[in-house]
């Protein structure tokens, strides 16, 4: 019975989402207010318990599952400080507090492939080779579209890094962990989804594409798309 409530509350957290979701979008541009504030964070709210839900639902208390709240922890808060505005030290606040989140996530995913894979490798030949692709793409699209970092590309290229090690990882977990039960790839395809926010976030950030509502709505979603997708991994990757 108890179970099913977890359930419940993690189904209602998705919902809630959804409706809150486009009100966000439009509250959020072109200028972050006090109204787009309190709407983010009451969606960052809602990964977090969705995240907590799916995990109570399963009995799910490895550390696989408490990291990955730990994890989320650090993004509620790196959703507040972004959210209050768009100047360079609460951008240089958010990115730490994103990057101790992909810490956090890729501590996840070690002890779950150890778990799982006791006598295999933490990350696999493919997820070593999705990492380089990753890598490369972005270090191709910053010098194709001319990135301008403004002395802050010592911590935007340590942030990519933990990023695309988080997703290399992920993909190496989530593709093993496929042939024992499909659910599992929603945890590599949040991870995807993910990077893609950041990559678009980074493209207008540094200047490489124009902040316009399309394309703050597609870095939105992918975000969403990914926390959510991430939150729901923790009722399916369950030891």
């Amino acid at each position: 019975m108890i179970k099913t409530v977890y359930m419940s509350v993690a189904v209602l957290c998705v919902l809630l989402s959804v409706i809150i979701f486009a009100p966000y979008v439009k509250s959020a541009f072109p200028k972050k207010t006090g109204r787009s504030l309190r709407m983010k964070m009451t969606l960052s709210t809602l990964f977090v318990i969705a995240a907590a839900a799916s995990a109570a639902a399963k009995g799910n208390a490895s550390p696989f599952a408490l990291l990955m709240l730990a994890g989320f922890a650090f993004a509620w808060a790196g959703d507040f400080i972004l959210g209050r505005g768009d100047g360079s030290k609460l951008f240089l606040s958010g990115l730490a507090s994103f990057f101790f989140t992909h810490v956090f996530y890729i501590a996840a995913t070690f002890f779950a492939a150890k778990h799982f894979f006791p006598s295999g490798p933490v990350i696999t030949l493919s997820g070593i080779a999705v990492g380089f692709v990753a890598a490369a793409l972005v270090v191709l699209l910053s010098v194709k579209r001319k990135a301008r970092f403004h002395g802050l590309l010592v911590p935007a290229a340590s942030y990519t890094a933990v990023l695309i090690t988080m997703f290399a990882q992920a993909c190496s977990l989530g593709i093993r962990l496929f042939a024992q039960s499909k659910a599992a790839i929603i945890f590599p395809l949040g991870a995807f989804f993910f990077v893609f926010s950041d990559v678009t976030l980074g493209m207008t950030r540094f200047r490489m594409h124009k902040k316009v509502f399309p394309f703050c709505a597609v870095c939105s979603v992918s975000y969403f798309v990914g926390q959510l997708l991430l939150a729901l991994s923790l009722g399916f990757i369950v030891y």
